[in-house]
């Protein structure tokens, strides 16, 4: 081989490997250095000169004075491998390089020229850095797990967390593809190993797919592996356990699906509420001459609300009206309902017994805490029926105070209990396991929403064959309270107050609201001016500037809120210095923009409008 032939094959070797080669002189202080060197310096060979000071120009200024002083040590016959230290490139980079050197002396032991090589170790360094972190981090985390191996050979390296998630002791089983299969679930093998496949075949590259892990010691885990090939051969699998982020985003798709509930069911209760509210004012005009008629259209007007209000709470929205409430008395109601509900069914049985008289009372908008009771009690009728034919079914009641904060209540049956799988769903709006036109699948959902919209929380404990246990806990409060309540005197019907305001502008875009509204307003002696739209009541009020006594508006209208319209109306000067809000949607955003004591939520009686009418500012 020519001398050519071996100087293009050795510059080609020192490429390949990163490695730098130089020679120095004594004599006359002359440096040579290869091309290699050149670029792993970031030097020019056509332009720049090689020596000594060239290459500490490049050495990180926090390493400088070490490699100066280890090479100080090197010429005076010490050590023939340097410190690893750093190079600092004009362009900003890093690189980390170790130094090899070995001098040569005269006859007489002087320093006659050295030669050596520097090795670019960055990449090795980066590969070692990476793998001492996620070593540290899995010995630190307990769901994450490694595994090292090669892609042709049977020798694996399967880390103790690894062995974890599998619910393994460590070195249980020897670590190997056909170990991790049977831990894989088997509707996940396909593709997990395929993927495996696919990475071995283009030896380079990465991966990541989620597989389910079914641990030896019972229960189901989600995982996600991260696999690279390393060197051709190597292969690195990082697997992480999220479990809790896989539950994380069931229990975000749900919440999404409760919200776009919570909007259909708000705007269904908008419309239901502004119905009753015709409907209450031809009760009042009825009940002149027909009382017990008018009395039967404001009971149908309080369960048409009462159906609205449940509405709002399947988003956990709605106005709640809290007040002392006796939790033993509220579920003894509920259990007696339900004895009524299951009396067809002889062999099924209502336990209230363990209703304790020591439970706490509660702050709570009873009409809803009991809807929810109601609603799980249904759950526990219907779960019995497909076994009371058998054998005897109980449905029990219990409550206990914990602490001095908390009360709970227990509603169990020994019904067939759920699957896990039916369990980790029973939350999740719309999903039932009843035959159609048995139940909606928004049971749970509702009560899990009322109950923290009171500050509680509902668990639900589930086995097969065991029955269902759901608990309600809730905030207690001081037993003075109810005590108060239950002495406080009956509201009497009254008189309603003579007019305040005489004359009175309707701002309302629903024509039978409006309508209504205006009819019982005249009634009561008002003179009243009336506007389907804001732009329309700016033009009225305009006309009728300074003669206008009271305003009442809907707070959700075409063009603009009810708050932007009086927020014009002050602006110029036109607004009545009396304002009433209505609205149809109790607990609304928009209702927060404004004075509680300014709002009256439909449907709304006749006293209450006289007396918001009467209110002074």
């Amino acid at each position: 081989m020519r001398l050519e032939q071996r100087e293009t094959l050795l510059a080609d070797i020192e490429q390949h490997i990163a490695l730098g080669t130089w020679v120095w002189h004594a004599d006359d202080d002359s440096v040579y250095w290869s091309d290699e060197l050149f670029r792993l310096l970031g030097y020019d060979p056509a332009v720049d000169e090689a020596s000594i000071e060239a290459y500490w120009a490049r050495v990180h200024p926090d390493d400088l004075e070490l490699v100066k002083s280890t090479w100080s040590d090197y010429l005076k016959g010490g050590p023939t491998e340097q410190k690893e230290h750093r190079l600092l490139l004009p362009s900003g980079d890093v690189r980390y390089v170790q130094p090899y050197g070995h001098a040569t002396l005269t006859n007489d032991g002087q320093l006659h020229k050295a030669v050596g090589s520097v090795r670019d170790v960055s990449a090795e360094r980066e590969r070692l850095r990476a793998l001492r972190l996620l070593r540290g981090v899995e010995a630190a985390y307990a769901e994450i797990g490694l595994i090292e191996g090669s892609v042709n050979a049977s020798e694996r390296w399967w880390s103790p967390s690894t062995y974890r998630l599998f619910g393994l002791e460590d070195g249980e089983v020897e670590p190997s593809p056909e170990s991790m299969a049977r831990f894989v679930h088997p509707d996940d093998q396909p593709a997990l190993f395929s993927a495996r496949a696919t990475l071995a075949q283009s030896k380079s590259g990465q991966l990541t797919i989620d597989f389910r892990v079914l641990p030896k010691s019972g229960g189901l885990r989600y995982c996600r592996g991260v696999a690279s090939m390393v060197d051709g051969d190597k292969l690195h699998v990082v697997v992480i356990d999220i479990t809790e982020q896989h539950a994380l985003r069931e229990r975000l798709a749900s919440a999404e699906q409760l919200e776009a509930v919570g909007r259909l069911a708000g705007s269904v209760a908008h419309d239901i509420n502004n119905l009753m509210m015709v409907v209450n004012t031809i009760a009042g005009e009825v009940g002149i001459t027909n009382p017990e008629a008018a009395e039967m259209l404001g009971e149908t007007v309080r369960r048409a609300s009462g159906l609205a209000r449940g509405l709002l709470a399947v988003g956990g929205g709605g106005k709640y009206h809290m007040r002392a409430t006796s939790l033993r008395e509220l579920a003894l109601g509920v259990a007696r309902r339900l004895e009524a509900m299951v009396g067809q069914h002889g062999n099924i049985i209502v336990d209230a017994s363990g209703l304790s008289e020591d439970t706490p009372a509660i702050m709570a908008d009873s009409e809803r805490l009991e809807q929810a009771l109601l609603n799980v009690a249904t759950n526990a009728r219907d779960a019995l029926r497909d076994v009371s034919d058998q054998r005897p079914g109980t449905i029990t009641f219990s409550s206990r105070p914990i602490g001095a904060s908390i009360a709970q209540l227990v509603i169990s049956d020994d019904g067939p209990g759920m699957a896990p799988d039916v369990l980790a769903r029973a939350f999740e709006p719309f999903f039932t396991t009843k035959t159609v036109g048995g139940g909606s699948g928004l049971g749970l959902a509702l009560a899990r929403a009322t109950v923290e919209r009171h500050g509680g929380t509902l668990t639900v404990d589930s086995h097969r064959g065991e029955g269902t246990r759901v608990t309600f806990e809730l905030p207690a409060t001081d037993a003075e309270a109810l005590a108060t309540l239950d002495q406080s005197p009956r509201q009497q019907p009254r008189d309603l107050r003579a007019p305040v305001a005489r004359r009175v502008l309707v701002v309302d875009d629903d024509d039978m609201v409006r309508g209504a509204l205006c009819n019982v307003l005249r009634r009561l002696g008002y003179s009243v001016y009336e506007a389907s739209l804001p732009s329309r009541a700016m033009s009225m009020a305009r006309e009728h500037k300074g003669t206008l006594d009271a305003l009442i508006c809907d707070l959700v209208m075409p063009e603009m809120l009810g708050p932007a319209l009086v927020a014009r109306l002050r602006e110029d000067g036109l607004c009545p210095a009396r304002v009433v809000f209505v609205t149809g949607y109790a607990g609304s955003a928009e209702a927060m923009l404004v004075p509680e004591d300014t709002v009256l939520y439909k449907p709304f009686s006749m006293a209450q409008l006289s007396d918001a009418l009467a209110h002074e500012d």
